[in-house]
């Protein structure tokens, strides 16, 4: 357990600006101000829905916070979580046969890519982590499998197993589908651990494909039971469909998820670096994997499928939408696979020279991602966020408000956003930019500070036509936010 309290200290350090500061994203407001209104009722379930128990847990948690700061509490319980994933990876590569130091490193910089720093953003998103985690938990039952065929174990306990593992994927798809798809990574560890072989790597594959396509199954059909009960839309509730045009669908996961994640901890990609990247770890791949010529192609092949099926949810949704939201398995995969093929250029260079130890090839990576995930929490969440809450906040409470019978809200764009950029919805975006995150902000306001204007009704406002507001309202101007920029 010391090695989890490791994570532990070092990802507190590395997220620092999520859980010390008082913000909150877009996504945030209306499940806060929700809660905050129906205080001491149940919260609404609905079992037809996607990824039921995140909903349900994330309704019970935003219940339990008392305001607008206490939203720091769901992105520290956030760390944790992220934290016991980098554990369960960092075991399973020991497991694998890899050294401590360099399970540690790689278990880290798959933990501060640009998909985990989003996570540990959101409080909306709190609950994301224990997706990936439940995934990588169920590649640990589905590899028990192997080992309970051996001789003294009974068969009863060796198929039990792979139920565990479905239960444990079911569980993580309830919760979070990209995330549990981090199941794929933690598979790739396994399946390409030193030294292994083909006959090592084809029936282990074979039944973890298995596995998800059980767990995938049974999600569908999940959705497809909900439909019995709530109605023709909850049947088509399921968020896993097969494209229509599959070529057209594949070709846009090379070009935008795929570019996304072989960037690794760019937050702003270049195609010309995921050519680059993606040429050298296929490289590196062919000098890391052993045996003849003719397997080492057969295990590259292997390799190549898993990138896609570790995105198999956005894979199999109509809408194309690679926001980093959806690339944690796909990101965790890459690294994994740069770490392999970073190790097959030493094994190659050791030939002619002295090699250092990998981890400490490692080390500087490992940190340099710490140290862009700090930068990139702190620079385009917590700070910009932060300071629009306050530009909002200061404009409400005015003294006008006493008499005011209406409040509008001039919404912002993303153009106005005062963070270094702009990167989907994610990164730098100012929370009044999305028209159904201002009501809800400007309710959890005047709940906090002044509880008896709480119901004033608010209006949006375009800010590109004229407006003349009537008597007794206050107008607030968040396009005035961008006064801000280059203080950050």
């Amino acid at each position: 357990m010391r090695a989890l309290g490791g994570f532990l200290v070092i990802l507190l350090a590395f997220y620092f600006p999520a859980f010390v500061t008082a913000y909150a994203v877009s996504s945030d407001f209306p499940l806060l101000a929700a809660t905050l209104e129906n205080r001491g009722a149940a919260p609404p379930f609905n079992i037809a829905g996607d990824h039921p128990l995140y909903w349900y847990i994330t309704n019970l948690a935003f219940a339990s916070v008392g305001g607008f700061a206490e939203l720091a509490y769901l992105r520290l319980l956030a760390v944790v979580l992220t934290a016991v994933v980098s554990w369960l990876l960092y075991r399973i590569c020991l497991g694998a046969g890899w050294g401590r130091y360099e399970a540690f490193f790689v278990a880290v910089m798959v933990v501060t890519m640009p998909p985990f720093q989003v996570y540990v953003s959101w409080a909306s998103l709190y609950l994301y982590p224990l997706a990936g985690a439940l995934g990588a938990a169920a590649l640990v039952a589905a590899e028990k499998l192997f080992r309970a065929s051996e001789p003294g174990r009974s068969g009863a306990v060796r198929y039990a197993w792979p139920l565990a593992a479905v239960i444990l994927l079911q569980l993580a798809l309830a919760i979070s589908a990209p995330a549990a798809m981090l199941f794929w990574a933690a598979a790739a560890v396994v399946l390409f651990r030193p030294g292994a072989s083909l006959r090592h790597m084809v029936p282990r594959f074979s039944a973890y494909a298995a596995v998800v396509a059980a767990s995938l199954a049974l999600d569908l059909t999940r959705g497809r039971w909900a439909g019995l009960f709530h109605g023709q839309a909850a049947a088509d509730s399921s968020a896993f469909k097969l494209p229509a045009d599959v070529f057209q669908k594949l070709r846009w996961f090379g070009q935008e998820p795929l570019a996304n994640a072989l960037n690794l901890f760019l937050l702003f990609p270049a195609s010309w670096i995921a050519v680059v990247a993606g040429s050298a770890i296929v490289i590196g791949l062919l000098l890391y994997l052993e045996e003849s010529p003719e397997k080492r192609l057969a295990k590259l092949a292997l390799a190549l499928l898993i990138a896609p099926l570790s995105y198999l949810p956005g894979l199999l949704a109509e809408e194309n939408w690679p926001a980093y939201r959806t690339l944690p398995a796909l990101t965790a995969v890459l690294t994994l696979y740069a770490f392999f093929a970073l190790c097959g250029y030493l094994k190659r260079l050791s030939r002619f020279t002295a090699v250092p130890p990998v981890a400490g090839v490692l080390a500087l990576p490992s940190l340099l991602c710490g140290a862009l995930a700090f930068y990139n929490v702190h620079n385009y969440f917590s700070l910009p966020l932060s300071i629009e809450y306050q530009w909002l906040r200061a404009q409400v409470l005015t003294e006008q408000l006493a008499a005011a019978r209406r409040i509008y809200v001039v919404a912002a764009s993303w153009r106005e956003s005062i963070a270094p950029g702009v990167r989907y919805d994610e990164f730098g975006l100012p929370f009044s930019a999305q028209p159904y995150a201002v009501k809800p902000a400007v309710y959890i306001v005047l709940r906090e500070s002044r509880p008896e204007k709480a119901r004033t009704p608010v209006d949006l406002v375009s800010a590109d036509a004229p407006f003349r507001p009537p008597p007794a309202s206050i107008v607030v101007d968040m396009t005035k936010i961008i006064s801000f920029r280059g203080r950050i």
